[in-house]
């Protein structure tokens, strides 16, 4: 049986577990993660093949401004 790294998972991100983070509910840090993803891939031109690592960079990016911000 073969498993999966959590490492690969774009969910997952070792940020959020080190770092104060404000509390926002999951939808909305989604809804975060995925508008940071599309402008990523906007700067990019919309190449293909990049996606994943869109995601995982804007999961870092959306996580950093929510723990500069500081727990409400």
């Amino acid at each position: 049986m073969q498993t999966k790294s959590p490492y690969l998972r774009p969910s997952f991100n070792p940020l959020r577990f080190s770092l104060p983070v404000k509390r926002v509910s999951e939808e909305e840090r989604r809804n975060m993660v995925a508008r940071a993803a599309y402008f990523r891939a906007e700067r990019r031109n919309f190449a293909p093949g990049q996606e994943l690592q869109d995601w995982i960079a804007a999961e870092a990016d959306v996580d950093r401004e929510l723990a500069v911000r500081g727990p409400r």
